[in-house]
């Protein structure tokens, strides 16, 4: 067809020429009237707090747009005008788009961010599921990669999944291998894999991907990953017993094994000097650092009865205890994490079956137990923060994801129970983490 000829070329019945404005704006009106009244209703899911929310957010994606584009073309037809804000914002209602949500309603109804456009397939198919089935984030499934998108990718070359970081055009990914040794992999978004690092004795990821560091033989190694590439390398001899675990900002976390439990020690390779580490036998856990990179949440041996209190320790002096809060009970040497803006930990609690959620400035100010909540069933893996506010864990029924300030105000509220479809009983399970902007 060409498209600067007309397209109704055979001739039509005769149209009427005396129409006036007012027939036109009414008959314009009621056509987009019955547009708007024919919408299909939105389908709603389980009247749970939680269910309720998340249908929310299906339905502003469904029917917000269509009605809202409706509304917009009813008023721009009366009144031919769109009120315009400075700077190109439109203004809608009670906030200009393009601005942050107010603090007091960030976690209200935020759209999740997706990491892969779904195609029309897998929107389709994911409107046929439970609205629980579908996924915050990416998992490793023992051998394969489900995204949230609903896509898997196959991984049995690289060994046992440890480690899973989702980065721009791929993953980065530490394999476990039989022989105790662990390999880094760039895997692609068309599946294909890709060996950064060969095997050596251990690998570990910082929790944005962005730095790696490893041992082998004598030699310990800290580097750079950027764009599945490992460049910048620093090292230092590694003669004492001792692993890289975790970053703490961008120092690295080292332990070793002894008969009173595990010690750790920090080294900072930024400094260029070779590790030479102060290990600390009163230290019994890390769970993660606060923002300055520099002051660490963990807990220490305490008191007469060698009891676990949650301290704040100092990284750059050898982990020396800065603060405890010993009335804040959790499990010795257990797992857990901080939020990416330090208010927020997730740990295995001392006494109950159950994880714990503690308001770090409350348990560190207050000293009292007010700041903790239970957090749903213990922690099997390492969690992962997909934003200040929300942690989502691996279960042996799928996943676990807390929302703190829900959870903070109402001990009933916050925890969220997610199946993951591909998943059965016995299978190891990773969640994987990604950049917070």
């Amino acid at each position: 067809m060409i498209m600067h000829q007309p397209d109704n070329l055979q001739p039509g019945p005769a149209r009427p020429l005396g129409v006036t404005p007012d027939e036109l704006e009414r008959a314009l009106r009621d056509s987009l009237a019955g547009a708007t009244t024919d919408m299909a209703p939105v389908r709603h899911a389980d009247p749970a707090g939680t269910a309720i929310r998340r249908a929310k957010r299906i339905s502003r994606r469904r029917s917000v747009a269509g009605t809202a584009l409706v509304v917009v073309a009813t008023v721009a037809a009366a009144m031919g005008v769109v009120q315009l804000r400075p700077d190109n914002e439109r203004y809608a209602g009670p906030a200009w788009i393009g601005d942050p949500y107010p603090s007091i309603l960030r976690s209200a109804d935020p759209t999740p961010t997706r990491l892969d456009p779904p195609d029309s397939s897998d929107e389709m198919r994911r409107q046929d599921l439970g609205v629980g089935d579908e996924l915050p984030v990416d998992v490793v499934v023992t051998t394969h990669l489900q995204t949230a998108s609903g896509k898997i990718v196959d991984l049995a070359s690289l060994g046992t999944v440890t480690q899973a970081h989702r980065a721009d055009g791929g993953w980065l990914m530490v394999g476990a291998q039989q022989s105790g040794r662990s390999a880094l992999w760039w895997v692609s978004a068309d599946g294909s894999a890709r060996e950064l690092l060969p095997p050596v004795e251990a690998v570990v990821l910082a929790s944005d991907g962005l730095r790696v560091a490893w041992l082998d033989g004598a030699r310990l190694f800290s580097a750079s990953v950027i764009q599945g590439q490992v460049s910048g390398a620093q090292q230092s001899a590694a003669l004492t017993q001792g692993l890289p675990v975790s970053f703490l900002g961008r120092a690295v976390l080292m332990a070793r094994t002894r008969d009173g439990g595990d010690e750790y020690a920090v080294w900072w390779p930024d400094g260029g000097g070779a590790f030479k580490p102060t290990w600390s036998g009163t230290t019994v856990g890390i769970y993660g650092p606060l923002p300055d990179g520099k002051t660490v949440v963990g807990q220490v041996l305490q008191g007469r009865g060698n009891s676990a209190c949650l301290a704040l320790l100092d990284a750059r002096n050898a982990l020396t205890v800065l603060k405890t809060a010993c009335a804040t009970r959790l499990k010795r040497d257990g797992a857990g994490t901080v939020s990416p803006d330090g208010r927020w930990l997730v740990a295995d609690a001392e006494t109950a079956n159950l994880a714990a959620l503690v308001d770090l400035t409350g348990a560190f100010k207050q000293r009292t137990t007010a700041a903790t909540r239970y957090a749903g069933p213990p922690l099997a893996g390492e969690p992962v923060w997909t934003d200040t506010n929300t942690v989502v864990r691996a279960d042996r029924d799928g996943l676990v994801q807390v929302e703190a300030d829900e959870l903070a105000v109402d001990q009933a509220e916050g925890v969220e129970h997610l199946a993951v479809p591909s998943m059965t009983e016995g299978d190891h399970v990773v969640v994987v983490s990604k950049q917070l902007a």
